[in-house]
């Protein structure tokens, strides 16, 4: 009998089939990229795939469409995302637009535009994760553009320069009016000569 404890850490293999599912692909599809040489395997009868060598195949799968310009001639290339190898739910467009509330419109054009990076094919597949980034991201840059909640320790100090610029603008104009009959003074007598 063996302990809970003493359990080595063994790579989780995955079924042709399994990985065929995963990856949204047809099995034959699977056989043609392990013969190519494109997704390590274990030889046998199941063949097995290691779950680690089927991540980083997604992640060297993985592009991003970039803008370049070339000369005078803008055009969007397509270049490899390179992503880090993790694990990953790959969904369509039309299952991300469910599972993100968005339309399927907006998830196509993150993908066009270089937001998220996809894995093509057809049809081309979206790795959950890199979505879930992608809006974690935009949150943050909103927040940063909005400024600090109020009530908040920095909504106070913000406020508080604020009122000091305001204050020192005030002070300037002040003492600008008070200089200004005598800078009209040397202006006149200056035009005068």
């Amino acid at each position: 009998m063996r302990d809970a404890s003493s359990t080595t850490n063994t790579p989780e293999l995955l079924l042709q089939s399994e990985v065929a599912k995963l990856l949204r692909y047809s099995e034959a599809t699977v056989t043609r990229l392990r013969l190519k040489g494109k997704l390590a395997y274990y030889k046998g009868r199941p063949v097995l795939i290691n779950r680690a060598d089927l991540e980083r195949y997604v992640a060297s799968m993985k592009v991003r469409r970039v803008l370049k310009v070339i000369k005078t001639k803008a055009s969007f290339v397509i270049e490899p995302a390179n992503t880090e190898p993790r694990p990953f739910k790959l969904l369509t467009r039309s299952e991300a637009a469910l599972a993100f509330d968005r339309p399927a419109a907006t998830i196509r054009n993150w993908c066009l535009f270089g937001k998220i990076p996809f894995l093509p094919g057809r049809p081309a597949t979206i790795d959950e994760a890199d979505i879930v980034a992608y809006l974690t991201d935009r949150q943050r840059t909103r927040e940063m553009r909005t400024g600090p909640a109020p009530g908040s320790l920095e909504f106070v100090q913000a406020q508080r320069q604020k009122v000091l610029a305001k204050m020192r603008h005030r002070l300037r104009v002040v003492a600008l009016r008070r200089r200004m009959p005598c800078i009209l003074k040397n202006a006149k007598r200056l035009k005068d000569v």
